[in-house]
């Protein structure tokens, strides 16, 4: 069995003089850029003909592709393929078995010791508050471990970012710990390849602090795409309190707010749906008119998806 990460989720759709019709869904093609620019890119196929495609990520000239021919949307689009020397496919493969989410952390944060590391690194999380102040919650954003390197490399001592307070845990952690502490870190160092293959798909853990001084993890999943022509960007919020249980919220931008809310306990939907003129009143007041507000029980299904454009596995027998 061979496992293979995802490369570059670069996602081409076809414009220009290319017949779409000559292409079917899943269809793999072999491809050499030849030309570039302006979000325009030319391709050359294996077999002679040329196809005028657009990307939002540049490529350099000269580059081969496999591509998966995929059509979404009324779109007919072209996903690159694994490459197995691909650095990013590498590292994905190593941290993606031993990988765990923050949660896997939470409980010995509740249970550690007034004057010990974990109590430390417990403090440093951001308070609920700061979530609800946009430029609080921006700074957050910034130190939760996903731009480490690039702060450093700016010549930021970063000793606030969370991913550096975890790296010094490692130094005094007994093994317990220390293995939990070591798949945390792989789970970030994922969603840091995640970012870098996709830069339109974002998965950020954020941990905080909620008013009883508990730790808890709000999951923030971003993307960009084009539809119908428009930019559009999708934010999916994930949290749980003890009194509401898991809760989602689906915010869509295209130029107008669509909000869908989820809640996975019937008791909460009730009240949500309870204080939803509240809620778009609230909304109107902070200068945005909710186009579409609609609530469900459950979960979102991309709450389970791990990656929403393409597999982070090519499991081969």
């Amino acid at each position: 069995m061979r496992i293979q990460g995802t490369p570059p989720a670069l996602t081409l759709p076809l414009t220009g003089e290319a017949s779409p019709v000559s292409l079917r869904p899943g269809t793999v093609l072999e491809a050499r850029i030849v030309a570039q620019g302006d979000g325009r890119i030319t391709l050359a196929l294996a077999d002679g003909r040329r196809l005028q495609v657009r990307g939002e990520v540049p490529l350099p000239v000269g580059a081969s592709l496999r591509l998966r021919v995929d059509r979404e949307d009324g779109l007919w689009l072209l996903r690159r393929l694994p490459d197995a020397d691909d650095p990013l496919a590498r590292a994905l493969r190593e941290s993606l078995p031993r990988a765990r989410a923050w949660s896997a952390l939470l409980p010995l944060l509740r249970q550690a010791p007034a004057d010990g590391p974990l109590a430390r690194l417990l403090a440093a999380l951001p308070p609920l508050s700061e979530l609800l102040d946009p430029i609080a919650l921006r700074r957050a954003v910034a130190r939760s471990g996903l731009q480490l390197e690039r702060r450093l490399a700016r010549g930021e001592a970063a000793s606030d970012d969370l991913k550096r307070r975890l790296l010094a845990l490692l130094e005094d952690a007994d093994i317990p710990l220390r293995e939990t502490v070591e798949a945390v870190l792989h789970h970030l160092r994922q969603r840091q390849i995640e970012h870098l293959q996709d830069p339109a798909f974002l998965a950020l853990p954020l941990p905080y602090r909620d008013p009883e001084g508990r730790p808890r993890t709000l999951e923030l999943r971003w993307r960009r795409r084009q539809r119908g022509g428009r930019p559009e960007h999708t934010l999916l919020l994930s949290l749980e309190t003890a009194r509401l249980g898991p809760c989602h919220a689906q915010l869509r931008w295209d130029g107008r707010l669509w909000l869908d809310l989820w809640a996975e306990r019937a008791a909460t939907l009730a009240l949500m749906e309870a204080h939803g003129e509240m809620l778009k009143t609230r909304l109107r007041e902070a200068g945005l008119d909710c186009a579409r507000l609609d609530w469900h029980l459950g979960r979102p299904p991309e709450v389970d998806e791990t990656r929403p454009a393409t597999p982070l596995l090519d499991l081969r027998a």
